[in-house]
């Protein structure tokens, strides 16, 4: 199976952030939907800039990824290495402002400044920018993600009502179980923990489907989960085992597909390949950051056995209409970052 763990490379990083190209430097981004953050690590090679020079790009990015979408906030740091060839190890971070501060875009505020590790207000000496001006979009509070924002939750409630509140939000928002199914389950619990309100946790689970019920009326007729299992379906009648749900780890997700495996395929005839996705892909998938997609060879570890796999898995999805992105390697999986988690409750 394939994880991936591709060697960094300044010359992987992307040249197309303005500011950052024209001091020589690249940059790696990341977005984080669920707490609409962008992260930027700007790159540095060969000679060290002064910390004034680091300022001056690090404001010049944020204020230009502002004005691309200024409804996200910017975090920034620094990282220099000796040469574009450097190793990993070589990287050394820059703190223009002090290890405890950094510089970001509050798209509330439409303004650059720095602020202290945990802080929210930005911090003198260093000024603040008013960058308005260039934010193309007006500020509006974001839509909360389907994990996010129910009544009665709370990421720090370890009770056991919170607790099973987390897990029905997600097994609805899943799209695998029934109503009927997660009502068995509340029972059960309930029947085992008196600390479990029964009437009160079915009375959760209703107003979630609920919601997943509205959500669901607005979608198209064909949702990319439908086409995600088209295509795992085409994989298993390819000789591919193709698994949703693998677990809640790549561990996991490789002992259910062993399983799988030898309960349909004891004699190991009838697949060459396996694929599967497990929870935390799901969670991503639900926060609008892509569905990873594990891949391996049941019967070889020859590199280029992973990657005949890995091909035919790129191939039923591009079939089916939905565009993964992989490099070609057995070093990494397979990604769909355009994948919108949409899977019907059944009834």
């Amino acid at each position: 199976m394939s994880s991936a763990n591709d060697s960094w490379s300044f010359h992987n990083l992307s040249d197309d952030l303005a500011p950052a190209r024209a001091a020589g430097a690249r940059v790696f981004a990341t977005r984080d939907r669920s707490d609409h953050i962008h992260s930027i690590t700007v790159c540095f090679a060969g000679t060290k800039p002064s910390l004034d020079a680091v300022d001056r790009v690090l404001r010049e990015c944020a204020a230009h990824v502002a004005a691309q979408d200024s409804s996200f906030d910017v975090f920034i740091r620094a990282e220099w290495v000796p040469h574009a060839d450097a190793h990993r190890r070589e990287i050394e971070l820059i703190y223009p402002y002090g290890q405890d501060f950094f510089l970001c875009f509050d798209a509330r505020l439409r303004q650059i400044g720095v602020r202290q590790r945990g802080g929210k207000r930005f911090v003198k000496p260093w000024p603040v920018d008013d960058v308005a001006a260039v934010c193309r979009k007006a500020y509006a509070a974001h839509d909360p993600l389907p994990l996010e924002d129910y009544p009665d939750t709370d990421d720090d409630d370890d009770s056991s009502m919170g607790d099973l509140r987390s897990e029905v939000v997600h097994w609805i928002w899943y799209g695998y179980h029934a109503l009927s199914d997660i009502d068995a389950v509340i029972v059960a619990r309930a029947e085992d923990d008196e600390d479990i309100d029964l009437d009160e946790m079915r009375a959760f689970a209703a107003t979630i489907l609920a919601r997943k019920r509205a959500a669901e009326a607005t979608w198209a007729a064909e949702t990319d989960n439908d086409r995600l299992a088209d295509a795992f379906s085409d994989l298993i009648h390819d000789g591919i085992m193709a698994v949703q749900w693998a677990g809640d780890t790549l561990d996991e997700g490789f002992d259910v597909v062993n399983s799988r495996i030898e309960a349909e395929d004891p004699r190991g005839e009838q697949y060459t390949g396996a694929c599967f996705f497990h929870s935390q892909d799901m969670d991503r998938a639900l926060n609008e950051e892509g569905l990873m997609v594990a891949f391996g060879h049941l019967h070889s570890d020859e590199p280029a056995d992973y990657v005949a796999i890995g091909q035919r898995v790129c191939e039923a999805l591009r079939r089916h209409g939905l565009r993964p992105e992989w490099n070609g390697t057995d070093r990494q999986r397979i990604g769909l970052p355009g994948f919108r988690w949409q899977r019907r409750t059944p009834d």
